[in-house]
């Protein structure tokens, strides 16, 4: 695995972990420490993609990562939300669609870990 692969890894992870801290807040003890698991499976989606989507992904994981004075993955939370809402508000559709995929990949996932965890 390349070094650009790693940063891309980790501009997912920072991205699994910000929407879920948003979006799914642990309600219960079942719904904790999720998120790591949440963000593997997330990119192993990602890179099971076909080339043309996955390629076009990966670009966008870096202009997102690279689009504020610090790098996505090492911004602090408020930040990263910031740069999330950014993007989410923005004119421009790939913007807005590429918070839009996220946001699904990361919460369909937490909710089966969630359901598999609880039985629900």
């Amino acid at each position: 695995m390349t070094s650009l692969q790693h940063r891309l890894d980790d501009v997912v992870i920072a991205i699994v972990h910000s929407l879920l801290a948003e979006r799914c807040p642990p309600q219960r003890a079942e719904e904790e420490g999720l998120e790591n698991e949440v963000a593997r499976r997330v990119i192993e989606h990602v890179r099971r993609m076909p080339d043309w989507t996955r390629q076009g992904i990966r670009a966008l994981l870096a202009v997102f990562d690279r689009a504020g004075l610090v790098a996505f993955h090492c911004a602090p939370a408020r930040a990263r939300a910031r740069r999330l809402e950014a993007w989410r508000r923005s004119p421009l559709g790939p913007q807005r669609d590429f918070v839009r995929l996220f946001e699904s990949l990361s919460v369909y996932t937490w909710r089966g870990l969630v359901e598999a965890r609880t039985g629900a």
